[in-house]
Parts: C-alpha cells; structure tokens; sequence
C-alpha cells in the first residue's frame, strides 16, 4: 500500500495503529458511559426528592393560607426533614 507522495504503509503498522485506536476508544468510552448513567441516576433521585419536598410545602400552604409566609422555621423542616407528612403533627396543634 503506498500513499502519495509517502513511503508504504506496512500492513503491520496499519493493524497497530487500527488496535491502539480501538483500545483508547474502549478504555474511554467505557468509564464515560458509566460516568453518564451515574450522574443521571443521581440527578433523577434529587429531582424526585425536590418534587416531593415542594409538594410538602405546597400543602402545608395551603392548609395554612394567611400565616404561612411567616413561619420560616417550619418551611426549613418540611424542606430538610426526609420523612413525610411533617406538616400534620404541627395542624394538629394549631
């Protein structure tokens, strides 16, 4: 095989190159793929818990139209606390 203006190509050398790009590709591709699923993984998880904790605060506003605004320190718990329905035992009391 010889190129324009070039010295030939060995057969050997071709097959080499053609195995190293195969094998950079691979020990690339590889890693990146998992790096993608990871990353989605995580980002779907922290948009579910951002839609629930939103829909907490949502109800607990609703169940309390006017004075809601002001109380920051139960809108702090409902936003932070991982379990659900924090908002009832505060109703319950007023």
């Amino acid at each position: 095989m010889k190129l324009i203006g070039r010295t030939p190509i060995s057969l050997r050398a071709l097959v080499g190159a053609i195995g190293l790009s195969v094998a950079v590709i691979t020990a690339i591709s590889i890693p990146a793929g998992y790096l993608f699923m990871e990353y989605s993984a995580v980002a779907d998880g922290l948009a579910v818990k951002a839609q629930r904790r939103a829909a907490r605060v949502a109800k607990y506003a609703n169940i309390h139209d006017t004075l809601w605004q002001y109380q920051a320190i139960a809108l702090a718990d409902l936003i932070e606390a991982p379990g659900t329905n924090n908002w009832s035992r505060r109703t319950a009391g007023g």
